[in-house]
């Protein structure tokens, strides 16, 4: 037992009722904290103090769940720190799969991804519905969606070797292509006829192929040439 390793988490900045809360759960349900408890408080993740920041900035522009993982669709909120940190993910490295390790943002300064992760985000007030978060009427608000937004702002930085302020400011092209309504033609791989929603948008074939469909409207749009990969 002397030389058994032991694996230790430590939550920071806990309120009384949520360590009682995680000490229930571990303790008592053999449960492990969720993923937006763990968002809220993860100290080792990069993404996780990043999206941190960036939900701070951005908390008197846009409504974010910062506890829950998931949101339902009567949720007022538009997105979450868990989808949010999943956004970087694919909006720095391309990855809309699991990500562990170490981030990876390439030459960039610090000062350079918290700007580039901001205007990302807020780019969402320009291109996005009044009511972007009604995800009853409009897809903005899907956790699917908005993955896929970041990893055509990395798609088109790859392939048209443009800079991350450039590829932002074409997502001003979706504000009139895409309605985000369900049965838009952009989401013709993911919409239910039937259901009249799109439904498993955040599978990592789904979030793929709407990508690439963003980015061959904005392609289109945007005067480039139509055999862009």
């Amino acid at each position: 037992m002397k030389t058994y390793p032991v694996t230790i988490q430590i939550y920071l900045n806990l309120e009384t009722h949520e360590e009682r809360q995680l000490f229930n759960d571990i303790n008592t349900k053999r449960k492990e904290p969720h993923n937006g408890l763990v968002m809220k408080y993860d100290q080792r993740d990069e993404y996780a103090e990043l999206t941190r920041n960036i939900a701070r900035i951005l908390e008197s522009k846009m409504e974010i769940e910062a506890t829950l993982s998931r949101i339902t669709v009567s949720c007022t909120a538009l997105t979450t720190l868990t989808i949010m940190r999943r956004c970087l993910i694919a909006l720095f490295e391309g990855n809309v799969t699991v990500k562990t390790g170490k981030a990876n943002y390439g030459d960039m300064t610090k000062a350079e991804i918290i700007d580039t992760a901001t205007a990302f985000f807020e780019s969402w007030l320009e291109i996005f519905p009044k009511k972007m978060s009604d995800r009853t009427t409009f897809t903005s608000g899907y956790s699917g969606i908005q993955i896929a937004l970041a990893q055509t702002i990395h798609q088109l930085r790859k392939h048209h070797e443009i800079p991350y302020e450039e590829a932002i400011n074409h997502m001003l092209h979706l504000k009139k292509a895409c309605t985000w309504k369900h049965d838009d033609a952009l989401y013709s791989h993911i919409y239910d006829p039937l259901k009249k929603r799109v439904k498993n948008h955040s599978t990592t074939n789904a979030i793929q192929k709407t990508a690439l469909a963003f980015k061959r409207k904005i392609e289109q749009e945007g005067g480039w040439l139509h055999d862009s990969k």
